[in-house]
């Protein structure tokens, strides 16, 4: 028998609709469905209006009024993600609500441990060991090697390619086409510029990072 998941979405930014249209990609490739109900933003210019078709239905903080529905955290830009933690640490209590939307065409491997709020779009390979803690958004065509650890609110763009034993603290943020070999660690709150090498690890807090291969370029504020 197939089950359908009412969903709520947090923030109703450009990203929206590229969220809706991956749970439109999942849902026909499962047989559980996920209907979104509607849209918390805290942006009054759309208060009542539609994106692609989903009303938005009020601020974030009425969150509470759909404790029936489960949640998913739509704020995906890398300008916000430190914004985004300090969501995440108020919605914490709640955050089993918020599900996994993970694509079917990626493949996950045996063993890989996935908490909640997370996003992992087509054509990623996580391999068997890793560790994806919570609400991490891992865009199309990433490989993550075995036994590597994704901690909480991190970005990785398109065509990201990580080694083994790799070690990505919260609230990094690493664009496209980057590689990360093995046995790196990157603190918190690091951002890697596009087409990067990251051949050694980085232990400062909050730095713009890139080159081939990385140093170290900038502090960021947060």
């Amino acid at each position: 028998m197939s089950k359908t998941t009412n969903l709520i979405l947090l923030g109703g930014g450009n990203s929206c609709i590229e969220i809706i249209d991956l749970i439109g990609d999942i849902n026909r490739f499962n047989l559980n469905q996920i209907k979104i109900i509607g849209i918390l933003d805290d942006n009054p210019k759309i208060k009542n209006k539609k994106i692609n078709g989903i009303k938005v239905l009020g601020k974030i903080n009425t969150f509470k009024k759909y404790s029936e529905c489960n949640f998913f955290l739509n704020i995906l830009s890398y300008k916000n993600r430190f914004v985004r933690f300090k969501i995440i640490n108020k919605l914490k209590k709640i955050k089993k609500k918020f599900i996994n939307l993970i694509h079917p065409s990626s493949m996950i491997g045996k063993g890989v441990s996935i908490g909640f709020g997370n996003c992992i779009y087509n054509n990623c390979n996580i391999f068997s060991g890793t560790s994806i803690n919570d609400f991490n958004i891992l865009m199309p065509s990433i490989s993550i090697a075995s036994n590597s650890s994704l901690r909480t609110n991190n970005f990785l763009g398109k065509n990201i390619s990580i080694g083994i034993k790799t070690n990505i603290k919260n609230n990094c943020s690493i664009q496209s086409n980057c590689t990360i070999l093995e046995n790196v660690t990157l603190y918190d709150g690091i951002r890697v510029m596009p087409n990067s090498l990251i051949s050694r690890s980085f232990m400062k807090k909050n730095i713009l990072i890139g080159g081939y291969p990385a140093r170290y370029v900038v502090n960021e504020k947060k």
